[in-house]
């Protein structure tokens, strides 16, 4: 009995054991099945998010790659070439801008690039930071002023028996903005004054102003000589700066003309004049500007016509450069005091060496000229300055690129290959642009040295 009895307990526990193991092994089972459809959701989930990603890069597009232009081969490309919207900027300080706007602006690149795709990709890279170098135009204006007085150089140049300024002050309503704290027509007068009083006494000097009388129709069809050609008067000058403030429209065609006008008794053959143009805004009469500066340069005044943008935007700006390029001209861009004066204080030099040609004296160009050099000197300095930032932030983004995994590592090889290429070739017309800028400022020493010992030995006899 007692062994019927043993061997139905073992009986009941290994049929238990085997219930529990089937039990067990059942919920492993589900537990594996479970596990593996988690991982499945989970891969198919990752794998829709990366397609979801490739198809959103796909459908965004980017127009600059096909809207850059071809890097600048030479300086007139250079400057003719769109100012980016990182110039200026260095990329240390302002990483998460600088890789923001690349990634707006460019698509993701991997190794699977073509000679055409690349080079698109580089010229838009380009493009986003591209300088706003200065143009060597106004450097070469003053060199040439520097010849003042060399008959082998531009007529209106040459030594003549008087020396006559005239000055065409806006003095529209827009004038009376302030400039660290003190008004824009303050400013202009009290150059004026600086100036007027430092030209020699036997120089002339005038003042006609636009833009002092009320309303448009009358602001518009009137301009006035406030001031006649004459040598400096202190009081006489006082007197005419007091007797107009910011007022009207800008009529700078008319003014222009009424200038002309003035210098009907000053011919060029005898006398050398000068007009500078001081506005802070366009023409808004109507009147044609640049076609009355082009028949002014055309006339037997010969003036020499200097046009200064005075704190203008930039749509201003273009119309004022092309005023001044109509007259065969200089344009200069003035922002605050010191820098308006010291386009007044240019002619100033050219009067004194105008006076010391005028008492026989021998001129102390070399100062000049050395004058000169540095000045040269520093206007390369600036495009190298503005050269070496573009070329750094380029390769400060590539790098920072690649490190996101955003171009690949043969995508960053080739284009800082081609950010090689592109700035040795810039960098050697740089290089020529500063050598011939030294050789016109010692050719032109050369010849003004020879004119003075020409004239000094005429005088002697």
């Amino acid at each position: 009995m007692n062994q019927i009895i043993k061997r139905l307990f073992v009986l009941v526990f290994i049929t238990g054991v085997l219930v529990l193991s089937s039990c067990s092994a059942g919920e492993t089972e589900s537990q594996v099945d479970e596990s593996e459809h988690v991982s499945e959701e989970s891969a198919e989930k990752e794998e829709q998010e990366t397609a979801d990603k490739e198809g959103e890069a796909e459908a965004k597009s980017y127009p600059r790659l096909e809207e850059a232009p071809l890097p600048p081969q030479t300086i007139e490309e250079a400057l003719a070439y769109p100012t980016g919207p990182l110039a200026g900027k260095i990329f240390a300080g302002h990483e998460a801008l600088f890789l923001h706007t690349y990634k707006e602006e460019l698509p993701p690149l991997d190794d699977n690039f073509t000679e055409e795709e690349i080079t698109a990709y580089f010229n838009a890279f380009l493009s986003l930071v591209f300088e706003n170098f200065p143009s060597p135009e106004n450097l070469i204006q003053d060199l040439q002023f520097q010849m003042f007085g060399s008959s082998d150089t531009d007529e209106r140049l040459q030594f003549k028996e008087n020396f006559n300024v005239k000055i065409i002050l806006d003095v529209s309503g827009s004038m009376a903005d302030e400039i660290d704290g003190k008004r824009m027509i303050d400013i202009a007068k009290d150059s004026i004054r600086k100036f007027s009083s430092a030209l020699p006494k036997q120089a002339n000097v005038g003042l006609r102003v636009y833009g002092h009388v009320y309303g448009k129709e009358a602001s518009c069809r009137e301009t006035e000589l406030v001031y006649e050609l004459q040598p400096y008067d202190s009081s006489k000058l006082e007197s005419a700066l007091a007797q107009f403030e910011p007022t009207g429209w800008t009529p700078i065609a008319l003014a222009l003309e009424d200038a002309m006008d003035d210098f009907q008794a000053y011919p060029g053959e005898d006398n050398t004049n000068i007009i500078f143009l001081v506005s802070d805004g366009e023409e808004t009469c109507g009147g044609d500007p640049v076609a009355v500066a082009k028949k002014l340069a055309e006339s037997e005044i010969q003036p020499i016509i200097n046009v200064i943008g005075f704190n203008v935007e930039a749509d201003v700006q273009a119309q004022l450069e092309e005023i001044a390029q109509a007259a065969n001209g200089a344009f200069y861009l003035a922002t605050n005091e010191e820098e308006l004066y010291n386009q007044f204080r240019k002619t100033e030099e050219m009067a004194q060496k105008w006076k010391e040609w005028r008492e026989g004296a021998v001129a102390d160009v070399t100062e000049q000229m050395e004058k000169m050099s540095d000045t040269i000197w520093d206007f390369a300095d600036e495009w190298y300055e503005r050269f070496d930032r573009m070329n750094s932030n380029m390769s400060n983004v590539t790098r920072a690129l690649e490190n996101e995994g955003y171009i690949s590592f043969e995508a960053k090889k080739e284009l800082d290959g081609r950010i090689l290429d592109f700035s040795s070739d810039l960098n050697i017309e740089i290089s020529r642009m500063h050598t011939e800028l030294h050789m016109i400022n010692h050719q032109n020493y050369g010849e003004t040295v020879r004119e003075i010992e020409r004239i000094f030995s005429e005088n002697i006899e």
